[in-house]
């Protein structure tokens, strides 16, 4: 008898899309493909996109995280940074920092074949 590996199809490579990779790369429960429908970085979408360091996220670093069981997982991604505040906790953030804090986790979810394609080649 073969196994065949399920895949799990995504539209959309925003962050709700890489806190899932993340999800399921952490409780591993059996080898899965996942096939991601979007354009640009995984985990940018359209919220984290911007590369102009004055955009802010609209919600405080220490409620940021990607992890339920960690709550302060981003704001460890960024001290390990070494970026210069005295509290990340309570800081507006850029969001392009939480562009790469995405992209990482979605790199740290290397055990899930992660396929992008770009939604305008997409007909359904």
């Amino acid at each position: 008898m073969s196994f065949r590996r399920p895949t799990l199809v995504i539209c959309g490579n925003g962050a709700g899309a890489i806190a899932l990779f993340h999800a399921l790369a952490s409780r591993p429960v059996m080898p899965l493909r996942v096939l991601v429908i979007g354009n640009g970085e995984p985990g940018e979408g359209v919220a984290y996109a911007t590369r102009n360091p004055g955009h802010l996220l609209n919600t405080q670093a220490e409620r940021m995280s990607i992890d339920p069981h960690q709550p302060d997982h981003f704001v460890r991604w960024l001290e390990k940074r070494n970026l210069s505040t005295a509290d990340w906790m309570g800081q507006f953030v850029p969001r392009l920092y939480y562009a790469q804090y995405l992209r990482d986790a979605a790199q740290a979810a290397a055990s899930i074949q992660i396929w992008t394609l770009p939604s305008s080649t997409q007909r359904l």
